[in-house]
C-alpha cells in the first residue's frame, strides 16, 4: 500500500517499527524519547500502575538507547505537551524545507517562565508535586481537575522543567497560599521568587489587602527563610484583626502556621 500511495509523505506509527524490516522502506525515523524515570513517574501517576506493573512494562520494550542511536529526528517528550508540539513542527518543517547548514550556536540561557497552569499542564503538575513532596502527595488526574476549578495554580519553569507550583485563590480582599511545592531547593530563588512575585502582581491588581500564606509546621527552614527575605511575617491567629481572623478560620488547612504579607491597610481605625 505504501509503494502505491501517491501521496508525497506516508508517516508509520509503530511502535515495533525498528525491530523489523519495515524501517527499512522509510527515509526518515523519528523517536520519541524521554528518560526512564519520567517514564516510570507518568505510569505510575498518571495512569495508576503500580511499581512491579510498570517496571515490567518498561522492561519489556527494547532500549531507549538502541531506538536513539537508529533515529534521524529524536522528539524529546519529558516537557509539556505544548514543547513537544513546537519539536514535532519544527521537525515537520525541516522535513519540507532542509535547512542550510549553520555554524553550531551558542547554548542559550535557561529561561524562566511563570503563568496560570492549565488543563494541559496536569501530568506535569502531578509529577512536580508528586517529587516535591517526596512522594507523600498522591493526587490524581479527577483531584486536580477539581482543584482547578476552585483556585488558581500558578507555575514555573525553568526551560522545559516545572519546579514550581503555587496553589492561590483569591475571596473577600484577602489573597490565599494554601499550596507551596518547589524543587529543587534552588528553585526557591529563580522561579519561586519569580512565581511568588506573579502571585503578588495579581493580587495587587485584585486590590487585595493581604497575601496569607499556609506552610505546613514541618515546613523547610529555607522555605520559611525565603518567605521572611519576601516580606512575609509570621503571625499567631490571636494577633489579627477580626475580619483577616475569619478569613484563616475559613481556610486554613490543618497542621499550618500563619505567615502574611500586607498589600494595602484599608481597616477602619479608631
Amino acid at each position: 500500500r505504501l509503494r502505491e500511495s501517491k501521496a508525497r509523505i506516508v508517516m508509520i506509527e509503530a511502535i515495533k517499527l525498528l525491530e523489523g524490516t519495515l524501517k527499512d522502506d522509510c527515509q526518515q525515523i523519528w523517536v520519541a524519547h524521554c528518560d526512564r524515570q519520567r517514564q516510570l513517574d507518568r505510569l505510575l501517576i498518571c495512569r495508576g500502575m503500580d511499581q512491579e506493573t510498570a517496571e515490567m512494562r518498561l522492561n519489556a520494550q527494547s532500549a531507549q538507547e538502541e531506538k536513539v542511536a537508529q533515529a534521524d529526528v529524536v522528539i524529546d517528550t519529558g516537557g509539556t505537551m505544548a514543547q513537544t508540539k513546537e519539536q514535532v513542527l519544527a521537525a515537520w518543517h525541516n522535513l519540507l524545507n532542509p535547512p542550510a547548514p549553520e555554524a553550531e550556536p551558542a547554548a542559550p540561557e535557561v529561561e524562566i517562565v511563570t503563568r496560570r497552569a492549565r488543563r494541559s499542564d496536569v501530568p506535569g503538575v502531578l509529577l512536580h508535586m508528586h517529587k516535591a513532596s517526596g512522594g507523600k502527595v498522591k493526587k490524581s488526574r479527577t483531584d486536580l481537575l477539581m482543584e482547578l476549578a476552585e483556585r488558581s495554580f500558578f507555575i514555573g519553569q525553568e526551560g522545559s522543567e516545572i519546579t514550581t507550583v503555587i496553589g492561590w485563590n483569591i475571596d473577600s480582599g484577602i489573597a490565599r497560599v494554601d499550596q507551596l511545592y518547589i524543587h529543587p531547593a534552588g528553585a526557591l530563588h529563580t522561579t519561586g521568587a519569580a512565581t511568588l512575585e506573579s502571585i503578588e502582581k495579581s493580587a495587587n491588581e485584585h486590590f487585595c489587602e493581604l497575601i496569607i500564606v499556609f506552610p505546613p509546621n514541618d515546613v523547610d527552614p529555607a522555605v520559611r527563610q525565603w518567605l521572611l527575605d519576601a516580606g512575609y511575617v509570621v503571625r499567631h491567629p490571636s494577633a489579627l484583626h477580626r475580619v483577616w481572623l475569619r478569613a484563616v478560620e475559613d481556610s486554613q488547612p490543618d497542621d499550618t502556621f500563619i505567615m502574611l504579607k500586607i498589600l494595602r491597610d484599608i481597616r477602619i481605625k479608631s
